[in-house]
């Protein structure tokens, strides 16, 4: 006796729902053994992704220094004793202990590297304490230093102002270089190495009109 056809329904969307299950399982089966055989195949796209995100970062840099390129006020050379991470408006971030490492090592490595101006440390005062340093180097005769002629040598700095300056960027090259100094001054037994050796190039911004943070958040 031949079944209803509610039975003969069933029996084939039995089947059917079957070959699906069977036919999904087989894609999930082939794509996961294809990534196990090829895991690398995902690393390209990732790779180009951070190298965006790089040149991304290293373009806003750029774009933000030639923004702040009016208010520079000097180039100078500034011990890194009378330099200040801490800021009175707003709030600079935090040393990472592991760029600091960094960056000793390609100093140990390669050199300080002070002169190249994408290595400059970046700090704001008012127009009032450049001015007293210009002419304090004038009346000295001292327009620069012995060792970097193309910069003026604010060396006195404390003498003549009394007060710190802030660093809107670059603190980690300055931790990295007290690091190294200590080092160079352990190995020699001097105290004069540290006073040699203490000291940065620094591009200087009038703080009056400086907006807190907007370059140090790229360097």
């Amino acid at each position: 006796m031949p079944r209803p056809l509610r039975y003969r329904y069933g029996y084939y969307i039995s089947l059917l729902n079957l070959s699906l299950l069977t036919l999904v399982t087989s894609i999930l089966y082939y794509i996961i053994m294809a990534k196990r055989k090829n895991p690398s195949s995902l690393k390209p796209v990732i790779k180009r992704t951070r190298q965006d995100e790089l040149v991304t970062a290293l373009t806003c840099t750029e774009s933000v220094v030639e923004q702040a390129k009016p208010y520079l006020l000097a180039v100078a050379k500034l011990p890194v004793d009378v330099l200040i991470a801490a800021w009175k408006v707003g709030s600079n971030r935090q040393t990472d202990t592991r760029h600091v490492q960094s960056l000793y090592r390609i100093f140990k490595e390669q050199g300080l590297q002070r002169e190249p101006d994408e290595n400059h440390l970046r700090i704001a005062c008012s127009q009032a304490e450049v001015d007293r340093m210009r002419d304090h180097v004038n009346s000295s005769g001292t327009l620069s230093g012995s060792q970097i002629p193309a910069y003026l040598a604010f060396d006195d700095w404390m003498e003549v102002n009394g007060t710190k300056v802030e660093v809107m960027a670059g603190q980690h090259r300055i931790e990295a270089l007290k690091v190294f100094v200590s080092h160079l001054s352990s190995r020699s037994q001097g105290s004069l190495i540290e006073e040699e050796h203490l000291w940065w190039i620094c591009d200087i911004y009038d703080i009056s009109k400086w907006i807190c943070g907007s370059i140090s958040k790229h360097v």
